[in-house]
């Protein structure tokens, strides 16, 4: 099964203020895989719920900064398979703001209003990362992070 993360943004509000607060290209995180019982690349990802989406529909409508190939098989998919449905984590976006500030100052502050039962995008990605034991992905705080030092943090994996 094929794997991957992606990175991608829009021009609709929330993702230029995503991108203006974090000091990014991206604004949203997600997981992909290759369905081989549904023939096709499907997207996971923490939109209003969490939902799967078809690859092709999701590339239709936003636009793909970067995608990295993992190698750590269905564990960060069941991970994020069991968030289906879930709520957005609304509550922990106000709080990424806060983490974001921090970043701003040069400090580093945790998220105090992170719901470990919602997820924001980055949150779902973490989480499946360390659900499949990803190299370095156990020194991620995924109520902290934010799509770009995610992106950042794969690219420099390799």
């Amino acid at each position: 099964m094929k794997i991957w993360i992606g990175f991608s943004t829009t021009n609709n509000l929330i993702s230029r203020v995503i991108r203006w607060f974090t000091r990014s290209k991206t604004s949203h995180a997600w997981i992909a895989y290759t369905s081989l019982e549904m023939n096709m690349n499907v997207v996971l990802e923490a939109h209003f719920t969490f939902r799967a989406v078809p690859y092709a529909w999701f590339k239709k409508r936003n636009r793909i900064v970067a995608e990295f190939e993992i190698p750590v098989g269905q564990a960060a998919v069941a991970k994020c398979a069991s968030f289906l449905g879930e709520n957005y984590d609304y509550t922990g976006i106000v709080g990424g703001i806060v983490v974001s500030v921090g970043r701003w100052f040069k400090h580093k502050w945790h998220n105090p209003w992170g719901n470990p039962k919602a997820q924001t995008c980055s949150e779902a990605v973490v989480r499946a990362l360390q659900a499949a034991a990803y190299p370095g992905a156990d020194k991620l705080d995924a109520e902290a992070a934010s799509p770009q030092t995610l992106m950042e943090f794969l690219a420099g994996n390799g």
